[in-house]
This record gives C-alpha cells, structure tokens and sequence, in this order.
C-alpha cells in the first residue's frame, strides 16, 4: 500500500510542517540525504539507498526554497488597541443584552 510522505512522517512522529520547514532551511544536498533516510526508516522492506535518493531529489524539489521562508516570517503584522477597544464597547454590551434575553 503506498504511503503519503504526511503518513510517513506522522508514523516517525515527526510534524510535517515543521518537517518541512526545517528541511527548506537546509542545503539541498542535506534535505536530500534527511529525506533518504526518513523513507529507508519507514519500510520494513530493505530500500536500496539509490531508490531513495531518487525519491528524496524529487521530494526535496517540492520544498519551498530557503528565500520563501524569511521572506514570509519578515511580513510585518500591524496591530491596532483602537480595534480592541471598538470591538469591546460594541461586543460587550450585544453579549450583554443576549444573555439578559435569553435569561428572561
């Protein structure tokens, strides 16, 4: 039965997202040789180490490249107490109202 590459690592207890994440960061050469040895530790049938770096280069292809990952931590996120505040003058007082409804 064939397996998932998320199934495969679930089965090593590994996270993919943060599987991936970390392999991205590495070179390709090292993502590539991690990945090998995750697919060899997965079979109970004997892999030839070849057959798994052959699987390994396609899967590491698949990964973000090493620019994607910063880039995407550096976005900045704005954040406003003005919204807060809004939210909890209108919020507070509807909630407050339902539960006096509903009590009633």
């Amino acid at each position: 039965m064939p397996l998932s590459v998320i199934s495969a690592l679930a089965r090593q207890g590994l996270d993919p997202w943060q599987e991936a994440g970390r392999l991205s960061r590495l070179p390709k050469s090292a993502a590539t040789d991690g990945v090998a040895r995750i697919i060899t530790a997965m079979s109970t049938d004997k892999w030839i180490i070849a057959d798994a770096k052959a699987i390994a280069i396609r899967l590491v292809a698949l990964l973000p490249g090493q620019a994607v990952i910063p880039a995407i931590a550096a976005i900045p996120v704005a954040f406003d107490w003005r919204w807060m505040v809004v939210a909890a003058i209108v919020i507070v007082p509807v909630a407050a109202s339902i539960i006096y409804l509903a009590i009633r």
